[in-house]
């Protein structure tokens, strides 16, 4: 995340005085060894700062305090148990996806492949064919899982788009509330599939369920099973500027998808 590269570069700027303050204590150092060690030892701190001050003086205002609006929203998703399995799952089980569909494409694309029975058996082609499934669309996999490699071809940096979109769904209204056990209506909660011997009671069934649902609303927006109007693809194809940055992109998937404003 942007944010979380700005932290790491300000933690190296405090410097280590541990060594030298060993040194200065040592009974066999001069006091001009120890002056000239702390002037060294201040030096090296107000160079450190010059180097802090220049890199805010090239950062933009909007950069720098996006930055740390993101590191504070995920400390808070990391503190919250509910949150964090939110967050993880939904990261993960996105790459998942998406590594699958890209997998389907190149096996259907290689003419040395001629049994595609196992493509079928990926989760991301599951999740695929439940969503046109659902929505009684005419099964077109290859047309639709070339459709999702050109969606995933065309945001920027897909690993950090989708840990942005994770971020604003975990904490947009009415999201959180859901997520954390404040506000669960029964209308949110996706039923159990078949064959599934879960609690449908345990909380971390509920999110694994419900992240499901809303990669399978992903999915469903990029091969356009909704109409035009709720399709991410349309929308992203419309905004060049979603197309070379990250948050931008995740902005508008869940402007697109979901209906949020992504303004966290």
């Amino acid at each position: 995340m942007g944010g979380g590269g700005n932290l790491s570069y300000y933690l190296t700027l405090i410097p280590n005085s541990h060594n030298d303050e060993a040194d200065i204590h040592s009974s066999s150092l001069s006091l001009q060894d120890i002056i000239r060690r702390r002037v060294n030892g201040m030096n090296n701190v107000y160079k450190k700062l010059q180097e802090l001050e220049n890199r805010l003086l090239t950062t933009g205002s909007e950069e720098y305090l996006r930055g740390l609006t993101e590191i504070r929203e995920l400390q808070s998703i990391i503190n919250n148990q509910y949150l964090k399995h939110f967050f993880t799952r939904f990261v993960t089980k996105a790459n998942q996806i998406f590594n699958d569909l890209q997998l389907a494409s190149i096996s259907i694309l290689e003419p040395t492949i001629t049994d595609n029975s196992t493509i079928l058996e990926l989760e991301g082609i599951k999740t695929l064919l439940t969503v046109l499934k659902r929505n009684k669309r005419n099964n077109e996999l290859t047309k639709d899982i070339g459709d999702v490699m050109k969606f995933v071809q065309a945001i920027p940096d897909r690993e950090i788009v989708i840990m942005q979109v994770a971020r604003h769904l975990a904490l947009a209204t009415p999201y959180k509330q859901f997520i954390t056990g404040k506000h669960r209506p029964k209308s949110m909660i996706p039923p159990l599939p078949k064959d599934d011997n879960r609690d449908p009671n345990n909380s971390y069934v509920i999110l694994d369920l419900f992240v499901n649902k809303l990669l399978e609303e992903w999915i469903g927006s990029i091969c356009n099973v909704f109409g035009t109007a709720t399709s991410v693809t349309v929308a992203l194809e419309n905004d060049i500027i979603a197309q070379v940055r990250p948050n931008n992109a995740a902005k508008l998937i869940v402007n697109s998808v979901w209906g949020l404003d992504g303004t966290l």
